[in-house]
């Protein structure tokens, strides 16, 4: 649902891992939010407005014309500024067209907002997607099953490879059963 705190939940989180990073208890990465391009000024505005002390440190904007300068540096220039970033804001669709600029940095968390947006197995972007690695992955939606449960085993599978098992597999176990049986469904219910 819309207005539980998602952002600024997430954000919390960011901001103690940012804190581990600093205190050493974890290694430092740089933190990437994929959200839809009308989502990312709320990201900016809720992460000025509720972090302190620098927030999550310093922001790369990863889309629209700030991407410019990213695109014309070699990948290890790209690799070294994107490194020293506290925090980087992308779009899907920049994740999908540029992938190359995301793939080989070492993330510390990825935060996937909307992430039905990454739903369809085998689409390039959500393959694409769960390509990008790190070290944490988040997945927020207010609504994460829209047409079948076969989207809640791909968004899963995006944050949490294999937890569910292969496609074939989650299907068998999961969606047959609660198919011929509502019930069935609780069995996946408790073990999300």
């Amino acid at each position: 649902d819309m207005g539980l705190g998602k952002t600024l939940q997430t954000l919390a989180f960011m901001a103690w891992v940012q804190e581990q990073m600093q205190n050493g208890s974890h290694p430092r990465k740089p933190l990437l939010v994929v959200a839809p391009t009308g989502l990312l000024r709320n990201w900016e505005e809720e992460a000025n407005k509720h972090l302190k002390g620098g927030g999550l440190g310093p922001l790369y904007r990863a889309y629209g014309r700030e991407l410019s300068p990213l695109k014309g540096k070699t990948a290890l220039q790209r690799r070294a500024e994107l490194e020293q970033m506290g925090w980087v804001m992308t779009t899907y669709e920049t994740l999908r067209d540029q992938y190359h600029l995301f793939l080989d940095i070492d993330w510390g968390i990825i935060a996937f907002d909307e992430v039905q947006k990454i739903k369809n197995p085998g689409a390039r972007g959500t393959d694409i997607a769960k390509s990008v690695g790190g070290d944490f992955g988040l997945a927020l939606t207010g609504t994460p099953v829209e047409n079948s449960l076969t989207e809640l085993w791909c968004i899963v599978d995006a944050i949490h490879p294999g937890f569910l098992g292969a496609q074939k597999d989650f299907e068998k176990r999961y969606v047959k059963p609660a198919q011929e049986d509502p019930e069935q469904a609780r069995v996946l219910k408790e073990l999300l």
